[in-house]
């Protein structure tokens, strides 16, 4: 073509689209101004309804209208067609080479543009019918043109350009500095991380404008970038989100020079997308949530991508006091009035708490006119202005009780920074729930969606805050985060992946002293020192006769000769802790005085408040010194700058017993983990367990380092659409005015601007059945992240195009839709609600490979079940909550899993336990990396065996058999009441038996089960046709929470009383013999005298109890009860009414009859092996009759009623309380949490 040629063909380009775009203006002026009229005529029309003529006006401007849309429809075809054409490419390119720049890109872009394939015609290659055929409205097919389902249509995905960037010369880099104290930060950081930062380390904030310079006079080891949304004082307000010039020209100039440079994205998940451009400028990305790891290293192509969570800065926050906290809560933060959960989560948080302790809010947003950030009228009395954040570490710590409030709830490792600032501050952390919160704070934060938790946790505390356990708490969560939560340990680990070199802090070493007496004092001092945990100390010993045996590592004998040297002589510039034969020195003495040196800038440490024993007791010595400035500490409980002390060795010597170290400003930190005079005696009981910390945070920084990048649908021949591919099927569909679907790279982006509480939808083309069913069946996964403004569907349509039926496609959950008859395509749907930007990855046209879950396992136990309590199904297997609740008192480190096919990852909380939901899939994914060591699993399947198989060659896998699980249908028959109900339970149960025949009759080495009864174990052995040797089957009963279900005496009134909780879901419970019970005893005499309460819920309620309304003295309750509720209930009542069909055990009978209840049952299955005639009503199965007999000869003979009573709870505590129950579980389990090999069969257990 020659330049002539070129030069028209431009001129006639750019003429044309200049004419298109003119008309597309008229156009979509002409629509909004019909539009506007319609609106205005619609007002009137309502208002004057009596006006024909003005109605058919309306009707005339809305076709007019619709017209207008279709034309619009086409000129934006007819645009899309002209922009994406080689020859608007062309052009585009020629116009720009008129630039340099643009002139020495041109060669490169012609040859991309060369080696395209040629743009297909939208309308010709997907047989797009004209919009008003492309959502049918016509519902018979006679009606309808058949539609054209399309094969997928070729699509090229557009390349993005690089953006110009402009490098400056800078300095080369430095060797990586000797310590923390010495490292230089180039940073562009927002307030809250500048002022974290600044205290560990040289730091230069950038500024836009003299950048540069800043650069070559600072000369840094690393340029240290955050998603900053303004910089310290608005400076680079919006350059970060968006990758500005300015940025990408300080990133080039720094890697052109061998600077590292690192971005750190704390704005994940959320924001992911919004700052994923600028990730891709640097050497090495960091983000606050674990989850967004395996996203980052798809994006951007490699595995530099770290987890860098919230930190706090402990000269700032930090717990030393000046006056006693006051016994309110406080919270400081702002009102987001169109958040909608986080707001409905302040007001549970905020109704419970105030109902405990007065609530002050320091407002952010104080005085705003913005009505959507202003908090309601009714906290207006609650309501402070907003303190400077550089003062509100000193307004925490004037509060003992602290509200957190998480916007990111289900990350395993984001969640708000301030919840480390308040426990910094030694304040205690109500929050709601997050996951995040749970992996690193574990059990030392209240965090709970659950407004009954919150307040019972909140009122016993404010009820003793000074108890032991409550300090205790506070002590824990204050330790953790000064030893993993601080800026200088966020900056080791930054330059150890930024410099790769591990960059040391400049801590002076840590030395305990002791002097030996006599024999038992040398043993003591080796024992006070092995004990220490969390610190790198040494220990040096002064004794007169040195033993004999070989020293320890660590440990060193003081030379006589330096007995009158001066103590800053002999242990140079090391802190020094001397330490007394007699005391006890828990396992976190010296780690918590050495800790406190992070805000303590070098003052002497100490415990001026301590435990002591006086006459065999303990006495707490002066509690108000915790936390506190003081003038005197005991050389014994003591730390201190050895170089520092005036005292020769012998005067210190001489000292320990009773001597004291003044000077005018020291710290005293809490009274835990030692003991004055308690060498012989140990911890105190409150703190031989403790809490659950959460995970470590170096086995969580290694764990997620290995995690791999997420797969892509649609990428490296995996089968799927790409997220940039859906957003072309989108927009050859049906796109709503005020929506758009567009690629942003590989992804689809949906932008709405609808109003707040309106929806519309998007609709893509129809495509043919080939393209998502896999033999004969759709099989689809939406890559995306879960969320609540938008839902996706798969439309099966006929023919005609007509809607035959409709999937739901939650993210991140496969999904199989068997095609009705009549099937000839589909298309795919999204649900929009109100204003939002948010993207999508792909669609997966198969199974989604799993990601991991982070969850590091090490030490821990790993409890899978097919379903865990919640606040609104609090039945579902609550005996297994029971359990975790004891493993956790016993000091057990538990992570619980629900499992489930097709479940979507979704995490909560219950009573204290954090739980995650997910699938078998992803439950495979994680237990390949996350080392547990134990695996216990209830309720066990074929799919839930599969994600466990593998790991089960080398990882002990303890199987509690309930039930159903591993009964075939024969035990359940009375259950079927159609011959077809019938048929699919022959044909489940017969895959269910085939299955546990399979694993049973080789079973790994790592299995070994536990059945509640033992009438249960040998009824499944007797089923399946085998028996396992013994040494690899328990039997163990389920545990009953004696402390929960406490017995009182029963007085002989509740025998009249009679009770009966059960589900409604099978009818193994027998309810339907519970209401036959009280109609054959309605004529009896003694009826109007009993009292019936039945509580319950399930599918077949209604007909189980139907009639029963009409007796006065029958009260019925359709709803679930926690077991709490269960326990003040059964205090009430006296006989429990629970016929059953086949109890392997019987739980909730169990739990009644600890509270004393007498039960009345059947001695059917396992029962006879719980109850006996001691203790219980032992009737005929399948009798009304006997069961009225039983109440009756029970109500007739108080006597009877007491004595069954008290044996009844007796047999409970002899035989199936928690601590019996629980103590053999942990026995069965502790050995393999503390790596005994699985080889190793305990028969014994």
């Amino acid at each position: 073509m020659s330049a002539g040629d070129q030069a028209g063909d431009r001129d006639g380009f750019w003429l044309r689209q200049r004419v298109l775009r003119a008309e597309l203006s008229l156009i979509q002026a002409l629509s909004q101004a019909t539009s506007e009229e319609n609106r205005e005529n619609s007002f009137i029309g309502r208002l004057r309804k009596e006006d024909a003529g003005l109605q058919a006006t309306v009707c005339r401007l809305r076709e007019q209208n619709q017209a207008l849309q279709q034309r619009l429809h086409v000129l934006e075809d007819e645009l899309q067609r002209v922009l994406m054409s080689r020859c608007h490419a062309l052009a585009t390119m020629l116009s720009e080479a008129r630039s340099l720049g643009g002139l020495l890109r041109l060669p490169i872009r012609l040859l991309r543009l060369l080696r395209k394939r040629s743009t297909v015609d939208i309308a010709t290659a997907t047989g797009r019918p004209e919009p008003s055929q492309a959502l049918p409205i016509a519902t018979g097919k006679d009606s309808a043109p058949a539609l054209y389902f399309a094969p997928l249509p070729a699509f090229t995905p557009a390349e993005a350009d690089p953006l110009p960037v402009e490098v400056r010369p800078l300095l080369p880099a430095e060797e990586p500095p000797e310590t923390i104290a010495e490292l230089r930060l180039a940073v562009i950081l927002d307030q809250f991380s500048l002022d974290g930062v600044s205290p560990e380390c040289r730091v230069e904030m950038l500024l836009p404008d003299r950048w540069e310079q800043q650069m070559r006079q600072f000369r840094p080891h690393v340029l240290f970038v955050e998603s900053a949304w303004r910089g310290r004082q608005g400076e680079w307000q919006g350059m970060v989100e968006r990758a500005s010039e300015v940025l990408r020209s300080v990133v080039m100039s720094c890697r052109h020079a061998g600077i590292p440079t690192v971005f750190w994205n704390k704005e994940d998940p959320l924001h992911f997308e919004a700052f994923i451009e600028t990730a891709r400028l640097f050497d090495i990305v960091m983000t606050t949530d674990s989850a967004s790891i395996p996203r980052y290293k798809r994006e951007l192509g490699h595995d530099r991508v770290f987890l860098l969570p919230f930190a706090v800065q402990p000269r700032l926050h930090h717990p030393v006091r000046n006056h006693a906290p006051k016994n309110r809560f406080l919270f400081a933060g702002a009102w987001y009035g169109r958040a909608a959960t986080r707001q409905l989560d302040f007001e549970r948080m905020a109704h419970a708490l105030s109902l405990v302790a007065p609530l002050d809010i320091y407002d952010r947003n104080y005085g705003t006119g913005d009505p959507a950030l202003r908090f309601p009228a009714r906290y207006a009395g609650m309501v402070r202005p907003a303190v400077p954040y550089q003062d509100t570490p000193a307004l925490y710590r004037r509060y003992r009780f602290g509200i957190n409030l998480n916007t990111i709830k289900h990350s395993p490792t984001m969640f708000a920074r301030r919840a480390l600032e308040l426990a910094a501050c030694n304040v205690s952390v109500y929050s709601n729930h997050a996951r995040g919160l749970r992996t690193l704070l574990g059990e030392l934060v209240i965090a709970t969606d659950d407004p009954e938790q919150l307040l019972a946790q909140a009122y016993d505390e404010a009820a003793s805050p000074d108890a032991p356990r409550h300090r205790l708490r506070r002590a824990m969560a204050l330790r953790r985060v000064l030893s993993q939560h601080t800026w200088s340990r966020r900056l080791q680990y930054l330059t150890r992946q930024a410099l790769g070199t591990a960059v040391p802090r400049s801590q002076a070493p840590v030395v305990m002293f002791g002097h030996v007496r006599c024999a038992n004092d040398w043993l003591r001092l080796l024992a006070s020192f092995e004990r220490q945990r969390e610190v790198d100390a040494g220990l040096v010993v002064f004794c007169t006769a040195p033993p004999e045996t070989e020293l320890p590592p660590g440990v060193r004998l003081l030379d006589p000769a330096l007995l009158n040297q001066p103590v800053a002589d002999v242990f140079g510039d090391a802190w020094l802790a001397p330490v007394h034969a007699d005391d006890y020195h828990g396992p976190h003495y010296l780690c918590d005085l050495a800790l406190a040196r992070e805000y303590a800038a070098g003052r002497p440490i100490g415990k001026a408040a301590y435990y002591r024993l006086q006459g065999g007791a303990l006495v707490l010595e002066q509690p108000e010194q915790e936390y506190r400035a003081v003038r005197s500490l005991a050389w014994r409980r003591a730390l201190f700058p050895a170089a520092d002390c005036r005292l020769t060795l012998a005067e210190l010597i001489e000292d320990l017993d009773g001597g004291s170290l003044e000077a005018p400003v020291m710290i005293s930190i809490d009274s835990f983990s030692y003991l004055e005079g308690g060498a012989a005696r140990g911890l105190p009981e409150f703190e031989v367990h403790g809490f659950d910390p959460g995970i470590d945070l170096q086995q969580l920084l290694d764990y997620c380092e290995q995690l791999p990048a997420a797969a892509s649908a649609g990428w490296d021949g995996l089968p799927g659409l790409r997220g940039d591919l859906l957003a072309h099927l989108f927009n050859c569909g049906v796109v709503p005015p005020g929506v758009s679907a567009c690629a942003r790279r590989h992804r689809l982006e949906i932008c709405s601007t609808l109003p707040a509480g309106r929806e519309d939808a998007l609709f893509s083309m129809s495509l043919a059945r080939e393209v998502f069913e896999r033999n004969g069946t759709a099989v689809v996964c939406l890559d995306a992240r879960p969320d609540n403004v938008f839902d996706f569907y798969l439309d099966a349509l006929d023919v005609h195009g007509v809607m035959l039926a409709r999937e739901r496609l939650p993210p991140e959950v496969t999904v199989r839709l068997d095609p009705p008859a009549g099937t000839a395509g589909y298309r795919l749907a999204v649900r929009l609600r109100g204003s939002f930007v948010r993207q999508i990855d792909g669609l997966w046209l198969a199974g989604r490979p799993a990601s991991p879950l982070t969850l590091p396992g090490r030490g821990r136990l790993l409890l899978v079940s097919n379903g865990y309590p919640e606040v609104d199904r609090p039945y579902q297997n609550a005996f297994v909550h029971r359990r975790v609740l004891g493993y956790l008192r016993r000091g057990l480190a538990v992570d619980v899993l629900g499992v489930r096919p097709m479940q979507q990852v979704r995490s909560y909380e219950y009573e204290g336990v954090p739980v995650i939901q997910c699938d078998p899939d992803t439950l495979r994914a994680t237990v390949a990396r996350s080392g547990h060591p134990v695996v216990a699993a209830h309720f066990l399947d074929e799919a839930v065996w599969a994600a466990l198989a593998e790991v089960a060659r080398h990882t002990r896998v303890v199987v509690w058999l309930h039930g159903a699980e591993i009964q075939p249908w024969t035990r359940r028959a009375f259950n079927y009441t159609s011959d077809e109900e019938q048929a699919e339970a022959i044909a489940q149960s017969e895959r269910r038996m085939a299955f546990w025949r399979r694993l049973l009759s080789a079973p790994p080495d790592g299995l070994h089960l536990v059945f509640v009864s033992r009438a249960f174990a040998e009824q499944v052995w007797q089923d399946l046709g085998l028996r396992l040797p013994e040494e690899r089957w328990s039997v163990i009963p389920n545990p009953i929470d004696t402390a929960l279900f406490q017995y009182i005496p029963k007085p002989p009134e509740q025998r009249l009383r009679i009770l009966s909780v059960r589900p409604h879901a099978s009818r193994i419970y027998a309810n339907d013999l519970v209401a036959a019970t009280i109609h054959e005893l309605s004529s009896h005499p003694l009826f109007l005298q009993m009292e019936f309460h039945l509580i319950g819920d399930g599918p077949l309620f209604d007909d189980n109890f139907a009639g029963l309304e009409r007796y006065p003295n029958v009260q019925i309750e359709r709803r679930f009860m926690r077991q709490g509720e269960l326990a003040r209930l059964y205090r009430d009542y006296g006989i429990f009414l629970v016929p059953t069909r086949g109890d392997t055990q019987g739980v909730s009978r169990d739990e009644a009859m600890a509270c004393g209840m007498v039960p009345v049952t059947n001695p059917v299955g396992a029962v006879p092996e719980f109850v006996d005639g001691d203790c219980g009503m032992l009737c005929e199965p399948e009798s009304p009759r006997a069961l009225a007999e039983a109440l009756l000869a029970l109500v007739e003979s108080p006597e009877r009623f007491l004595s069954m009573s008290r044996a009844a709870a007796m047999q409970i505590r002899r035989s199936r309380s928690s601590d019996l129950v629980l103590a053999r579980e942990t026995d069965l389990l502790l050995p393999w949490l503390q790596g005994e090999p699985i080889t190793s069969m305990d028969s014994s257990r």
